[in-house]
């Protein structure tokens, strides 16, 4: 699975490199999100899968979720900036660095799924709530999730924009690394917090996402300082949010089930981005860029806050169990055999 998404996205990045057009950007861009919703699932699942043993292994799985995404996050900025500062004709092949590391771990996934053939892993199946699943923590942290890609559609696009007002630069370079805060921070608080149970995460995360947006409406005012602190506090609520759903849809899913429930969280996650994304782009066209952060940012904080007061909904007494679970060491290979 993680080879055939893999190559899915090679392709869309191989028909941007194409003439551009209308048909081969969205034909690209399609491609890539195929790709991507076929890889994501089946990686954390594995993830998943050989952190869960160890103690605090899903929480685990879910830090090291949220820091691939911000290194990716952080990377894209970079990489395209450089490419978009060499000329138009060089930003139409920014996206060659992804063909090329497709290929490469595409080929690295193959041999992996060689080398453990005969091993049980994550089995493909389709996304669904798995059976025997904690129905409960499955939905709150597939709502957490969500929550936390509601907050990224938001800050990355209008939050972007905004940015860019700000640095006032002719150079994409110094654009992009006004939005890095964001990323940097999904990355560095989740380790800094690993410790804490998913609960706890899930308020943090709420928290410091509605914070993030309502400092958004303060930019016009506090400029540069009050956008850094936007992102810094926006980027640590999206990696608590999306390490704490993460872990939660994958204790809450029964073993060797971990993939379809994960792909029922990506479902929610990018249909929730989408839908997000679509209505800001909407409200900065017809009203413009500060009415649409007016509007949508808000919302999103009291997207989040509700995150947080499902967290006290699964912690009440007969639910914390799926929040505070620890795997219990697994029975050796022998002995399942026999």
């Amino acid at each position: 699975m993680l080879a055939a998404g893999l190559a899915v996205v090679a392709a869309g990045a191989a028909v941007s490199l194409l003439p551009a057009t209308v048909t081969a950007l969205f034909t690209s861009r399609a491609l890539e999100g195929v790709g991507v919703s076929l890889v994501l699932p089946a990686a954390n699942a594995w993830l998943g899968d050989v952190l869960g043993p160890r103690r605090n292994g899903a929480r685990l799985a879910g830090t090291v979720n949220a820091s691939a995404a911000a290194a990716g996050t952080i990377a894209a900025f970079v990489v395209g900036a450089v490419f978009v500062d060499r000329g138009a004709a060089a930003g139409l092949r920014a996206q060659w660095p992804l063909l090329l590391a497709a290929v490469v771990v595409g080929g690295a996934a193959l041999r992996w799924g060689r080398s453990a053939r005969d091993e049980r892993g994550p089995q493909p199946t389709l996304p669904a709530l798995p059976e025997g699943a904690d129905r409960r923590a499955f939905w709150g942290g597939t709502a957490a999730a969500a929550a936390g890609y509601a907050l990224a559609a938001v800050f990355l696009s209008l939050g972007a924009h905004i940015g860019l007002e700000l640095t006032g630069s002719s150079s994409a370079v110094a654009d992009a690394a006004s939005l890095t805060l964001f990323p940097l921070a999904t990355a560095s608080v989740p380790w800094l917090t690993v410790a804490r149970p998913e609960r706890s995460s899930l308020a943090l995360g709420g928290v410091a996402a509605a914070a993030g947006m309502l400092m958004l409406l303060t930019v016009g005012r506090g400029g540069w300082a009050a956008f850094a602190i936007a992102a810094l506090l926006s980027g640590a609520g999206f990696g608590l949010l999306i390490r704490a759903g993460t872990a939660l849809v994958h204790r809450s899913s029964p073993a060797h089930r971990h993939a379809g429930g994960l792909a029922t969280m990506s479902i929610a996650m990018y249909a929730t981005q989408a839908g997000t994304a679509l209505a800001a782009g909407l409200a900065a066209q017809v009203r413009g860029l500060q009415p649409a952060v007016m509007a949508t940012a808000p919302l999103v904080a009291a997207l989040t806050i509700a995150t947080v007061l499902a967290a006290r909904v699964l912690a009440a007494p007969g639910h914390a169990t799926a929040l505070t679970h620890r795997p219990r060491p697994q029975p050796d290979k022998e002995h399942v055999d026999a």
